[in-house]
């Protein structure tokens, strides 16, 4: 059978800021989905499970069935979509906020009960670092109170 190439691409415009590390994860992903694909599963089988936020952007920019749930609660509706259909293979993108906040009950829940889904959490370590946004997997840093307070 010839090597077809996989269209996983979609027309929308990004709005990613320049530089930022989403585009990494976007390529690796169209990789890891493309060789998933070539490796017998069908594209329609293949979910994306997101969040709010930039880096749960990411279903936007696949051409693949996916599914944005509410902030915090992607890991959960992961874990309906696999019960649901065990055949499906499920991926989530999500980032630290939904992860970490929102979100860690059912992480550690879903670790428990050990469903096959994939989980990718995104750190932003580009707002971090050249905006000094304050997020859950901000390592420990001192924080000068007035200066928020002022801003």
């Amino acid at each position: 059978m010839p090597d077809k190439k996989i269209k996983l691409d979609i027309y929308s415009k990004n709005t990613w800021c320049p530089g930022c590390s989403n585009f990494g994860i976007l390529a690796v992903l169209k990789n890891v989905i493309s060789s998933l694909i070539k490796d017998g599963v069908k594209k329609e089988n293949i979910v994306l499970v997101s969040g709010i936020g930039c880096s749960s952007k990411i279903i936007d920019y696949i051409n693949l069935n996916s599914f944005s749930s509410l902030h915090g609660r992607p890991v959960v509706s992961a874990e309906g979509i696999k019960l649901g259909n065990p055949d499906l293979k499920v991926i989530v993108c999500a980032g630290d906020g939904g992860t970490y906040n929102e979100g860690i009950s059912h992480l550690i829940h879903a670790a428990k009960r050990n469903i096959d889904i994939f989980y990718k959490e995104k750190r932003p370590v580009y707002e971090e670092a050249l905006l000094g946004k304050l997020n859950p997997s901000k390592r420990n840093r001192k924080i000068n109170l007035k200066k928020i307070i002022k801003e």
